[in-house]
C-alpha cells in the first residue's frame, strides 16, 4: 500500500470513500473526476497583405479581361474576313459567268455575221413574195413565235431551211374567214390581191368547180402530199362545206405505214410544190393512184384553177 504522504488529494478521497463503502457492504461506484476544459486555441490574424501584391493582382485582372475583349474582337473579324471572301468569291464567279456569256454572245453575233455573209438569203424574202418593208415585219413575227426554227435558219449556210421556215410557217393572208391559219402558223396580213388562199377571188367557187371535175373524171378520192399548214385546214374547210361525192386526205409528214398508205391510195395524187413532206413519202405516191399531178403553184387560188384545168382536159 502506498504510503498516504505520496497519495494525491484525489486519489486518498477516492480510497476513502471505497473503504466505507465496504462497511456498509455496498460496491463503491469510482468517481468521476472532473475535467478540466481544454485549453482555448487562439488563431493568430494574419500579417496584413502587401499593397503592391493588390495592386498587381487588381492588374492582372484587368489584363485578363482586356486579353478575352481582344480575344473576342479577333473572332469577330475573322468572321466579317470569311464572311467578305465568300462574297469576293461569289462576286468572282459571277463575274466569270458573265464574261462567259458574253463571250458567247460574241462568237454567236461573229458566227451569225459570218453565216450571213457566207449565203445571201435575200433573195429568198423576194420568191416568197414580202417586199422590203415586209420583211422586218416578218422577222418579228417569226422571231416572237418560232425562236429557234428562225435562229437555226439564217445561221445554216444552206438557205433551204429558212425556204422551208418561210414556206411553212409564214402565211401572207388577207383575213378572211376562210383564209384564217392554224396554230401553227404565223401570219402577215396583206391586201386580198396578195392573199396566198383566196388571191382575193372566191375560193368557195374555185373548189366547187374543182370538186364537179373531179366527179366528171369519175375519181374517188383526192389526196394532196404537202403545202403548207394553213393551206391544208382551208381545203379540209372547204371540202366540209361543200362535201363533194369524192374522199379527201391531206398529208403533212410521214405516218407510220406510209408505203402501205400510198399503195392502197386511189383517185387523184397531187404533189404539191414546196411540200414539207420528205422524199421517202413522195416518191411512195408518185408511184400510185389513178392520177398523179405536180403542182409548184403556191396558193390555191391558182392551185384549184390549174387542177380543174387539167382534169377538164382528160
Amino acid at each position: 500500500m502506498k504510503k498516504l504522504d505520496q497519495t494525491p488529494d484525489d486519489a486518498l478521497l477516492g480510497a476513502f470513500l471505497q473503504e466505507k463503502r465496504k462497511e456498509v457492504g455496498a460496491v463503491a461506484k469510482p468517481v468521476a473526476v472532473p475535467r478540466s476544459p481544454p485549453p482555448v486555441r487562439t488563431v493568430p490574424a494574419p500579417p496584413p497583405e502587401d499593397l503592391r501584391l493588390v495592386a498587381l493582382r487588381s492588374e492582372h485582372a484587368a489584363q485578363q479581361a482586356a486579353l478575352r475583349q481582344a480575344e473576342a474582337e479577333v473572332q469577330a473579324l475573322r468572321a466579317s474576313l470569311q464572311a467578305a471572301h465568300a462574297a469576293q468569291e461569289q462576286l468572282d464567279r459571277e463575274r466569270r459567268l458573265a464574261d462567259k456569256r458574253a463571250a458567247e454572245a460574241k462568237d454567236l453575233v461573229i458566227a451569225l455575221e459570218f453565216a450571213l455573209k457566207a449565203a445571201d438569203k435575200t433573195a429568198l424574202w423576194t420568191e416568197r413574195g414580202l417586199t422590203k418593208a415586209e420583211v422586218l415585219d416578218a422577222l418579228g413575227l417569226l422571231a416572237a413565235h418560232q425562236p429557234q426554227a428562225l435562229l437555226h435558219a439564217v445561221m445554216a449556210v444552206d438557205p433551204q431551211p429558212l425556204a422551208q421556215l418561210l414556206n411553212d410557217r409564214l402565211a401572207l393572208l388577207c383575213g378572211a374567214a376562210l383564209c384564217q391559219p392554224n396554230g401553227e402558223t404565223v401570219v402577215l396580213t396583206v391586201a386580198a390581191e396578195r392573199c396566198e388562199l383566196c388571191g382575193g377571188s372566191d375560193l368557195r367557187g374555185a373548189y366547187r368547180a374543182f370538186a364537179q371535175a373531179t366527179t366528171a373524171a369519175q375519181l374517188p378520192s383526192v389526196t394532196f402530199i404537202g403545202g403548207s399548214p394553213s393551206y391544208r385546214e382551208a381545203l379540209r374547210l372547204l371540202h366540209r362545206e361543200i362535201k363533194p361525192a369524192f374522199e379527201l386526205d391531206v398529208v403533212s409528214r410521214k405516218r407510220p405505214g406510209e408505203s402501205k398508205r400510198a399503195q392502197a391510195a386511189r383517185g387523184l395524187i397531187v404533189i404539191w410544190g414546196g411540200s414539207e413532206v420528205d422524199h421517202d413519202t413522195t416518191i411512195h405516191y408518185r408511184q400510185s393512184g389513178d392520177l398523179v399531178l405536180t403542182m409548184n403553184h403556191r396558193g390555191l387560188s391558182g392551185l384549184l384553177p390549174r387542177l380543174t384545168a387539167q382534169l377538164q382536159k382528160r
